[in-house]
């Protein structure tokens, strides 16, 4: 009888169980809970990484932003001449692209 104990460890209601009974489930539960512990500080572990990473692309983002929309950039831009032009498809279709060579319309469109 003095082997016996009062216990709601196990399964949170009060039982009589033998000691070591009650001592073997309880190092089971331990080892569960330790593995479960671990687990969830190696995927805490990895989250805190990714955010990170994501962090640090954010910054370059915001960097390369300001470097796109700074002023260097926007004196360049202003420098740059931009050329529109309509080719008629005929043309180009036969590698005419003005279309004096095969006899076809002779219009480019600038």
């Amino acid at each position: 009888q003095q082997d016996k104990i009062d216990s709601s460890l196990i399964n949170m209601n009060m039982q009589k169980m033998d000691k070591s009974e009650l001592v073997l489930r309880l190092n089971t539960k331990l080892q569960e809970t330790q593995k479960l512990v671990r687990e969830v500080e190696e995927r805490k572990r990895r989250i805190k990484i990714e955010i990170e990473n994501m962090i640090d692309g954010d910054e370059v983002l915001k960097r390369d932003l300001c470097v796109e929309e700074g002023p260097l950039m926007k004196k360049i831009l202003e420098k740059l001449e931009y050329r529109c032009m309509a080719l008629n498809t005929s043309n180009t279709a036969n590698n005419d692209v003005t279309g004096s060579k095969l006899g076809g319309i002779k219009k480019v469109a600038l």
